[in-house]
């Protein structure tokens, strides 16, 4: 039995289809055998794999850069009672400023569990649109999403513009 490369090569002697006749126990050694130089082969290849792919895979390339857009948006929430609702909200904006063209889109079912605490699951789809010199970011993402947040500050801004007679 000989390693080449990847390749096993296994050499012996006897004939095919011939009377010859083995004792029991040297054929279980030789298979025994045979799965030690296997599973040694296979062990060697799996590492050899795995050190190559940590190596190539393993590689982090990094750029980042700010701006600023301004923007413009739309939103709507119809409220079928005092618990649930649904809202739509759609953004665009960029102009040029910094982005060429930033946007979003969201459609959500909301749940107010507590006058100040809500959640919503719904989609949202958002795309920008900025060059500047050589960093280019130019992508469109969407999925689904699962939010859960608070009224507390809109609330009290709410309550802290009321007027006392009110």
């Amino acid at each position: 039995m000989l390693l080449n490369g990847s390749r096993i090569l296994l050499r012996g002697k006897g004939r095919f289809g011939g009377t010859r006749r083995c004792a029991r126990g040297e054929g279980v050694a030789r298979r025994d055998a045979v799965d030690r130089v296997v599973n040694a082969a296979k062990a060697r290849i799996a590492n050899q794999l795995a050190l190559r792919l940590n190596k190539s895979l393993s590689q982090t390339l990094s750029k980042d850069d700010y701006w600023f857009d301004p923007y413009v948006g739309l939103r709507g929430r119809y409220n079928f009672n005092k618990t649930y609702y649904t809202a739509v909200r759609g953004e665009i904006g960029g102009f040029g400023v910094g982005a060429d063209l930033m946007w979003e889109v969201e459609g959500v079912i909301g749940i107010n569990l507590t006058r100040s605490i809500f959640t919503e699951i719904g989609y949202r789809a958002l795309g920008g649109n900025f060059e500047d010199r050589d960093f280019r970011f130019d992508v469109v993402m969407h999925g689904p999403q699962i939010t859960t947040g608070n009224y507390l500050l809109k609330a009290f801004v709410r309550t802290y513009y009321q007027h006392p007679t009110l």
